[in-house]
């Protein structure tokens, strides 16, 4: 995943890189910064365990290509995170340069919360990120509608909640969610809603036992073991 979000980051600094900008000194910006980059290098250690499972455990290939597809589709959803805040840690006072590369308008901040609009082909496009210390949020909306949003809570060094939410093509949500503690969490994806779930930012509440479990397909991953539960799969 680090040579993913390398390589859209080091696209969108080429495309800004011939104009003067001042970067954004937000302490909030900083500590999402500092906080994202322990959850990327926890995330990856997870990973890394979970496949020394499924070889040790001889988990079936369809187990193990539907529990690394569930990774895959949460990992998109990362770097348009990391896009964005790209995008407000290269912002300079004008709001005017990135117009042309990106089609971005106008950039405002109220609280801990930054709004960004896009005109792109004259529909109305806005991404709302928010951040604090120990959590941060990141939604799309496409013309005014909610498109899919990426939330996410730091407990401690190696300790992370992660609730991923996008629209269904017939209506209603899907909910992806993740937690992990070392190299030990559970995966739910497929949690299908017909209303949106409750957001986890800023709400450490929200994270019980429940959460993260009862989904289409929902993995457990102890120190010892991989437990899968999908589906229409035996």
């Amino acid at each position: 995943m680090k040579k993913s979000i390398i390589a859209v980051v080091l696209a969108l600094v080429m495309v800004v890189a011939f104009v003067a900008c001042n970067p954004v000194t937000d302490e909030d910006l900083l500590k999402f910064s500092e906080k994202n980059e322990k959850f990327t290098e926890t995330l990856d250690a997870f990973k890394l365990h979970c496949d020394t499972l499924i070889d040790e455990k001889g988990i079936d290939e369809t187990t193990a290509l539907s529990f690394e597809t569930d990774l895959a589709v949460a990992n998109t959803a990362f770097l348009g995170e990391a896009v964005q805040y790209l995008t407000l840690a290269l912002y300079n006072s004008t709001g005017k340069a990135y117009d042309e590369a990106t089609g971005l308008t106008s950039i405002t901040k109220s609280g801990d919360t930054y709004t960004m609009i896009y005109d792109r082909e004259g529909t109305s496009d806005t991404t709302i990120f928010k951040s604090k210390e120990e959590t941060s949020s990141f939604e799309m909306r496409e013309g005014g509608t909610f498109s899919y949003s990426v939330e996410k809570l730091f407990f401690s060094e190696n300790e992370f909640a992660v609730q991923f939410v996008m629209t269904e093509s017939e209506g209603g949500y899907n909910v992806w969610q993740l937690y992990i503690n070392g190299t030990s969490g559970r995966l739910a994806a497929g949690i299908i809603l017909s209303t949106m779930p409750a957001s986890i930012y800023d709400n450490k509440a929200a994270i019980t036992t429940a959460f993260a479990t009862g989904g289409e397909r929902s993995y457990i991953i102890t120190a010892d073991d991989f437990v899968a539960n999908i589906a229409g799969i035996e």
